[in-house]
């Protein structure tokens, strides 16, 4: 017997039963089978006690009384209908029934609904299976011998076997499992004894017939397609409305049985009646079977049960699954209604359950071995490490101690390698110049963190230094201990910390450099720079310096871009300083942009990125939203929100000019003619034609707004490509429409230059600013007049005095609150910070931050557009128009007044009552889709909100993927950007690099598939299958065997290569090993004609 979990083989009897018990909601199991008795033999005895339980063995007999059951030995026929194939076999059990008890206990009337809590036949020994199910679909035929009797147990005939016998007594002895029960079975008379031993023998003899005609039927007459053990993944979802265990509320848990063994058990959900099960709680088990057996028993029995810390647990209801849905489960949602135990008065009881079954895979068995079995035992699971080892950050003690700086002989001053020197040239690398460590700092990286789950391409980032940072340590020789986290999308890297420094560089043997794979298009790259504390008090944070948002949407691939920005420890709240500056390089590498393009169809999925310790949860925290945490409430957060929307009234300067430009045909777009630069008033020219056509044709207005929308949107798009600051610019319509097609950018890579436009960018700046500070000021100085001309009419209302005519008692009111303001703020704050969301997203997207999806919002607007065009509105409009004035303003509205509004006033108390009701089950049913998919969406955000806590750690930080920032992180001045130049290698360094040399490779968190997610893994190699390197034309030509590789292979080209290769040695071979042969025969011979004494000599 596995430790892991149970199996079951063909030795363990099944349990036979008359009924097929798979009871799901909406019908699971449709066209269910119908039980019909063919046959019973019953018999009155008296049932002792067990003998094998502890009340049989010390209790006398003549102290338990006489318990009068009855015997039943039934043979009932299976009816079912597959596919329109009509199908039976038989099934024989026994029963054991006891008389209806007409006066409950106290207690028994309490647990009514829930438990059955029997009479002595109970025992903590019992291996008999209790009767715990009705029919759904059976013959209404009652017989009159079980009239007044309730059945107690349900018995597997197989697992009943006469031990012995005694005057009027028999013994039998029940197994389930390993468990067994001894009972005695005392008859009226010795002839109904052996009545019963000689009915039980027959029908034992004829079970293994009965056996394989059920399978017979299950296979359609043929044999199980498989013989060995199948091995399902079994999920205990959710359960909800289920019955209240305690006085208002349920502690439930689950029980799985099998053939009369609990094989699975969950945790209990404390104070709910909405219990969500997880990993943590025990909803996952696995249940190993073969088919023989598991078509031979009754299916799963699911028992739904109260925990209570004192006294027995009461069983709140309990539902049954198939056989037959089991075997083909392939992962499906199931939802079952929960049925009343056996005793209860009600017939039917609130309650669902929902759980999931398919097969399970190898992961899943191994995920379950080595992991949530493993920690039951343990009370742990250890969670997956996805870091690596991070250098320096010795403390403040050593800083003390150590030596920073020397001076040499020649009188230069070299700074001491932090957090190492290069492994490969110590001596050279332990000391260096500012202008050695400067010119190191930008050679290329020696070793890369090859991390996350994406599939649209790569990026490629390098943290080269900082400069400038304030020290967040005590002072002296202690300073920052700067190191800089990155998280981007499922994935998080942090670089080696270098000690003591304000200007720290990371050289090209640290941790520095990572590789992110893109999942989404839209992902930012999130960068905070840390002051590392080795402490390991909880309670004591990294220090956050200042943090970066890197937006690469407006990024070209193959161009290196080297960054520099501006730290400021937040991005949301106006309350920021500059904390230094951050330097670092990237590249962009992307194999098809119309797959990137397509992927802004799909809305961007959540990332989370999960932390062990809080510590580290704060970094990432710190890293994504800054120092801030703005859902708390705070009168900062509510000021700079109504200072952000105040803000946007500068929209309406730009929309001043945009309008003035538009109606004075002022020039915007440059075109050159004849040398000489001049600007057309396209916009003015295209307004003047649309709006005619459109006062001419009214039946185009739909089009002409939604073409608007599109044409207002190129037209930022066209303001920003002509912005100085070629930071600020952004791909153009055109250049998606070309991806979209041909699936490449027709643009090259970009080519930036220090400093590129610097003055013409500061002047554009600073003209705008005067021009909003001059619109400001006109603003203000109206506001001043407006208000002293109301100040002055208010002072002549007083001399006049009161006019509201009110003459009541004034009432003086007030009053006093510790905190008077949260309870009416906080909810302000929230509305104002959800506000403002939507206007950061919409500003985006109108400005073309977010490119990809201006881009598809643009394009939307135009198809629309163009789709109106061929709407005939005005036969919309008459017709629809005609249809509400002729059916609901005619004469006939009278006869609805007279059938129906009438007869509504005169309904009585019950009519009005059922009309209600019957219009509450309307909404009911109405909202019940509604509610299910919310009550699914809560449980798989708990179910992986578990998981991944399971996994990865117990914090779990939200990573956002749209660009959530009230501020933009500009690239500085002297930042800038030249195309990628891959040098050529030979054929062996571009295998190893491709085949993973010098990469660690971590997978991300983002987790996929249902019941148990997965890592979605990346293939550690780029090569593709079949071909020694992917990137063919890196390939030196002069180097050995580059002449092979000279550029891109397909497979028509392989095919030739390998046909030429065995063309060419198939001719060498016909005509090199005939003349080789006949070289060495004339060889041979000619040495037999040599003389003797020559032929010795030689």
């Amino acid at each position: 017997m596995s430790e892991t979990h149970l199996r079951y083989r063909q030795e363990s009897a099944p349990v036979l039963t008359a009924l097929t018990k798979a009871h799901a909601r909406d019908s699971v199991s449709h066209g269910a089978p119908t039980s019909t008795l063919v046959s019973t033999r019953v018999w009155e005895v008296e049932a002792p006690p067990p003998v094998s339980s502890l009340k049989g063995a010390l209790v006398p007999r003549v102290l338990t009384g006489r318990r009068r059951r009855k015997l039943s030995v039934e043979i009932h026929r299976i009816d079912s209908n597959h596919g329109g194939h009509k199908t039976s076999y038989e099934e024989c059990i026994v029963r054991l029934l006891t008389p209806e008890r007409k006066h409950k206990s106290r207690r028994g009337r309490r647990h009514d609904d829930h438990d059955d809590h029997d009479d002595d036949d109970d025992d903590d020994q019992s291996t008999v299976a209790p009767i715990e199910s009705k029919d759904l679909q059976s013959s209404n035929y009652v017989s009159p011998d079980f009239l007044g009797w309730n059945e107690k147990y349900r018995m597997p005939l197989r697992n009943i076997a006469v031990k012995g016998t005694s005057r009027t007594g028999v013994f039998v002895q029940v197994t389930l499992g390993r468990m067994k029960q001894t009972r005695q079975l005392i008859f009226d008379t010795m002839e109904a004894a052996e009545d019963f031993r000689r009915v039980l023998g027959e029908e034992l003899d004829r079970e293994n017939q009965r056996n394989q005609q059920k399978l017979r039927v299950v296979f359609d007459g043929k044999s199980p397609p498989e013989k060995d053990e199948v091995t399902f993944l079994i999920e205990i979802l959710s359960g909800w409305d289920l019955p209240i265990g305690d006085l208002k509320k349920s502690d439930p848990y689950v029980v799985c049985t099998f053939n009369g063994r609990d094989i699975h058990k969950t945790l209990h959900i404390s104070n709910t009646l909405d219990p969500i099960w997880t990993v943590k709680t025990g909803s996952l088990f696995l249940f190993t079977v073969d088919p023989e057996t598991l078509f031979l028993s009754e299916g799963l029995l699911f028992t739904v049960k109260d925990y209570d810390t004192f006294g027995a647990n009461e069983k709140l209801g309990y539902f049954y699954v198939s056989p037959t849905l089991i075997y083909k489960a392939r992962g499906e949602r199931w939802e079952f209604k929960l049925l009343p135990m056996q005793g209860s008065k009600k017939t039917k009881i609130p309650g669902y359950v929902g759980i999931k079954c398919r097969r399970a895979t190898e992961y899943d068995i191994e995920f379950m071995n080595e992991h949530v079995y493993k920690s039951l035992k343990t009370g742990g699971m250890n969670k997956m490490d996805l870091t690596t080892e991070q250098k320096g950050g010795q403390g403040a003690l050593v800083s003390y101690f150590r030596r920073q700086t020397r001076m040499t002989k020649e009188g230069r001053r070299e700074y001491k390698i932090r957090p190492g020197p290069d492994p490969k040239r110590v001596e050279e690398t332990t000391w260096m110049t500012r202008d050695a460590i400067e010119t190191e700092t930008y050679h290329d990286s020696q070793h890369w963190i090859d991390v996350g789950s994406g599939r649209l391409g790569k990026l490629f980032v390098e943290i080269l230094g900082c400069e400038d940072l304030p020290n967040l340590d005590i002072g002296g020789r202690n300073k920052t201990d700067a190191f800089v986290a990155l998280v981007y999308e499922d994935a998080v890297v942090k670089t080696d910390v270098v000690d003591d420094c304000l200007n720290p560089r990371w050289l090209p043997w640290t941790k520095r450099a990572a590789i992110f794979h893109i999942h989404h298009s839209s992902s930012k790259l999130y960068l905070g720079v840390f002051d590392f504390d080795p402490s390991f008090h909880p309670a004591d944070d990294h220090d956050l310096v200042g943090r970066v948002t890197v937006d690469l949407a407006n990024l070209r691939p193959d161009s290196i871009y080297v960054l520099k920005y501006d730290l400021y420890t937040t991005s949301r709240v106006s309350d920021r300083k500059r904390n230094g500056t951050l330097t670092l390089r990237l590249r962009l590498e992307i194999e098809d942009e119309r797959l990137v393009l397509l992927s802004n169809l799909e809305p961007p999925p959540d990332f989370y990125v999960n932390a062990k310790t809080r510590k580290d949860y704060r970094v990432i925290m710190y890293t994504c939203t800054g120092k801030y945490d703005t859902s708390r409430y705070s009168i900062q957060y509510i000021n700079s929100y109504i200072e952000e929307i105040l803000l946007y009234q500068h929209a309406l300067f730009y929309l001043n000019d945009a309008v003035m430009n538009l109606f004075l045909w002022r020039g915007t777009y440059p075109v050159n003619i004849f040398g000489k630069r001049i600007l057309l008033p396209v916009h003015s020219f295209s307004a003047f034609v649309s709006l005619v056509l459109v006062v001419e044709r009214p039946q185009l207005f739909p089009a002409w707004f939604f073409g608007s929308l599109g044409w207002m949107m190129l037209a930022t798009m066209d303001y920003r490509l002509h912005t100085p600051d070629p930071w600020l610019n952004c791909k153009d319509f055109a250049e998606f429409i070309w991806a979209l097609i041909f699936g490449y950018s027709p643009k090259p890579p970009a080519s930036i230059e220090k400093n590129q436009n610097a003055e013409q960018a500061k002047a554009f700046i600073a003209q705008m600013q005067k021009r909003i500070e001059a619109a400001e000021a006109a603003a203000a100085q109206d506001y001043e007049e407006n208000a002293r001309a109301q100040e002055e009419l208010e002072k002549e209302m007083e001399d006049i005095g009161d006019t509201s005519g009110d003459i009541s008692t004034n009432r003086k009111g007030g009053g006093f609150s510790v905190d008077p303001f949260k309870a009416v703020l906080f909810p302000v704050q929230k509305n104002l910070a959800m506000l403002c969301k939507y206007l950061r997203l919409v500003r985006w997207i109108v400005y073309w931050e977010e490119c990809y999806l201006s881009f598809w919002f643009t394009l939307g607007c135009f198809l629309i557009s163009i789709a109106f065009l061929f709407v005939p509105w005005f036969f919309i409009m008459k017709w629809t128009s005609r249809l509400i004035v002729w059916s609901l303003l005619g004469p006939w509205m009278k006869l609805l007044d007279i059938f129906y509004f009438h007869k509504l006033k005169n309904l009585s108390e019950v009519e009005l009552e059922k009309k209600k009701k019957a219009a509450r089950e309307k909404r009911r049913l109405a909202n019940e889709g509604y509610l299910s998919e919310a009550r699914i969406k809560r449980e798989k955000a708990a179910k992986l909100q578990s998981m991944k806590t399971y996994m990865f750690g117990k914090f779990i930080a939200r990573v956002p993927v749209l660009k959530e920032d009230r501020f933009k992180d500009i690239p500085l001045s002297e930042s800038y950007a030249v195309p990628y130049k891959p040098v050529q290698l030979p054929l062996s360094e571009i295998a190893m690099q491709e085949a993973g040399y010098h990469r660690t490779r971590l997978p991300g968190q983002h987790l996929v598939g249902d019941m148990i997610p997965h890592m979605e893994t990346v293939s550690f190699t780029d090569a593709p299958v079949g071909q020694a390197i992917k990137q063919r034309k890196l390939v030196d030509r002069d180097a050995p065997a580059g002449i092979l590789f000279s550029g891109p292979e397909s497979t028509t080209q392989a095919y030739i290569k390998i046909g030429s290769l065995v063309l060419l040695s198939s001719i060498i071979t016909w005509f090199a090993v005939p003349f080789f042969s006949g070289l060495i025969d004339k060889l041979l011979i000619s040495l037999q004609k040599l003389p003797q004494s020559e032929g010795a000599s030689l």
